[in-house]
This record gives structure tokens, C-alpha cells and sequence, in this order.
């Protein structure tokens, strides 16, 4: 099911750097399991659901920018491009990646952008829970401030790109523990990001996380700068948002609703 996209290019700048991992002491963590993040606990966000069923539909959509954790850009004129929002990488894995994120995240609010966090999953080196926990409390939290943006939690990326030696079964309970414990340490679960393919080798056709926001990535090997949305992994309709590869070898992010939709996630304590 493919949607003309008609929005501005926006550009991910390319780089990684790499900083000692650490986090504030945090209280101990609760044990909970995929039912934790069950629609029953945690509603979806109905101010989105229309929105962003008309904004899919036509593939039309507010752009922002993916900034890895080494680059420095200048703020304003990201926000002069038309962009709305920054998504930027806070940590993968067991590794704090960005020890600048809050001076980032403040440059970027104070430019006129809302800012998330960016945390690429790594379940081969520690649980779900633990990573949950360091992405939450190394900056990628969300706050009820109207600036923050639930952060992003990347499958298959980095150096991940596999089924890290998990079974289905496994990597479901791994997803759900790490959008508990982000929900717990930050009042609202992480928007996942991945493809179809990825989610279809290592999850399977289960449905009991796709009421989560999705971030939807390009296919493997799909062209750069493709004209239509690629295929949903199974168990959602539609994507929150879109990532997309640019010709130039940068990434696009597209936000599949208006300025105001956006502004009413931010600040949402559902999803």
C-alpha cells in the first residue's frame, strides 16, 4: 500500500559518536512483562487517529530531522527548512552515545523545534528493561513540557540488523520490557521504529505491540527517495511517522498528521 509523499526533503546528518554509558541512580525497577504496555493499561491516542488516518492516506505530512549524537548543526537554520521537529540519538544499546544531548535538545527548543530522543536496540548485549531504563535517563525521557517528543526506540539499525539470537517469543517480551520500564521512568512508552521485513523475521505475525506509534523504515535495498510509503508490518494500519533514505545518502523523517496534531503528541500522556 503505497502513498505519494509530497513533503519537503529533510536531511539526517551522518556521523556516531561514541561516550562511556551512565545514568543517574534510579529507583529499582518494577518486573513487568508484555501485558504491561496492553491497550487495556495504556489507551492509544485518540487526538491522533483521525489526523493521522486523512495524513497517511495522502501521504502528506510535517518534516523533521534525524541528527545522530557527533554533529553540532546550526538549529536555526534547520528550523528555516520548514522543520518541525529533531529527533536526536541519545544511546544504543548498553552505551550512553551522547553526553551533549541536553545542550542539543535546548538548542534545538530554543530554534522553535520539538525534540525526541533516538535509541537504536540492541537486545544481544543486555534485556530490554535495562536499555529502556539507560535510554529513559540519559535524556531520551519524555517530559509533559510540549517540547518533548516520545522517544524513539530503532529495531534492526546499527550494528543489530539481525534477530540478536531471539526467538519471537523472546523478542516480544524484550520489546514489551523496554517500552514498560521507558514508560515507567518517563510517564509514556517509545514509538518503535522499524520495517516490515525486519518485524516479520523477528517478531512474526504477533500482534500485541502494535498499539505502539510507529516510525516506519525503509525496506533493504529500496531506492532512495522512494515515491510511495513501504509495506506495514503486521498488526498496523498506519505509521506515525515515516523514515525515509534520501539520494544523497541523508534520511528524511515525515510526521503523518498537522503542526497541530504534533503539538497535541508532545504533550499527550497517552501514545
Amino acid at each position: 500500500m503505497g502513498a505519494q509523499r509530497t513533503g519537503r526533503n529533510v536531511a539526517c546528518l551522518v556521523g556516531v559518536l561514541f561516550a562511556a554509558a551512565g545514568c543517574s541512580v534510579l529507583p529499582a525497577p518494577v518486573v513487568v512483562g508484555p501485558a504491561s504496555v496492553s491497550t487495556a493499561e495504556a489507551p492509544g491516542s485518540s487526538a491522533l487517529s483521525s489526523a493521522v488516518s486523512e495524513q497517511w492516506a495522502t501521504g502528506l505530512g510535517l518534516d523533521g530531522v534525524h541528527v545522530p549524537a557527533d554533529l553540532e548543526p546550526d538549529w536555526i537554520e534547520v528550523a528555516s527548512h520548514g522543520n518541525g521537529f529533531a529527533y536526536i540519538n541519545v544511546s544504543e544499546g548498553n552505551r550512553r552515545l551522547n553526553a551533549s544531548f541536553a545542550d542539543q535538545a535546548a538548542e534545538a527548543r530554543a530554534a522553535g523545534l520539538l525534540v525526541g530522543g533516538w535509541h537504536v536496540a540492541r537486545p544481544d548485549q543486555s534485556s530490554g528493561k535495562t536499555q529502556g531504563r539507560l535510554f529513559a535517563s540519559s535524556g531520551g525521557g519524555w517530559k509533559p513540557d510540549g517540547r518533548t517528543l516520545p522517544g524513539i526506540v530503532e529495531f534492526g539499525g546499527g550494528e543489530a540488523r539481525d534477530c540478536s539470537g531471539l526467538d519471537p517469543a523472546a523478542m516480544i517480551t524484550w520489546v514489551s520490557e523496554f517500552a514498560a520500564e521507558y514508560r515507567r521512568f518517563s510517564g509514556r512508552v517509545p514509538v518503535l521504529a522499524t520495517s516490515a521485513s525486519w518485524w516479520a523475521t523477528c517478531v512474526g505475525s504477533d500482534e500485541r505491540l502494535s498499539d505502539l506509534n510507529l516510525a516506519l523504515r525503509a525496506e533493504p535495498g529500496e531506492p532512495a527517495e522512494s515515491p510511495t510509503v513501504p509495506a506495514l508490518p503486521t498488526g498496523w494500519t498506519q505509521p506515525t511517522l515515516w523514515l525515509q533514505e534520501k539520494a544523497d545518502g541523508a534520511c528524511g523523517v515525515t510526521f503523518f498528521g498537522t503542526t497541530e496534531d504534533l503539538d497535541r503528541w508532545a504533550v499527550s500522556a497517552q501514545r
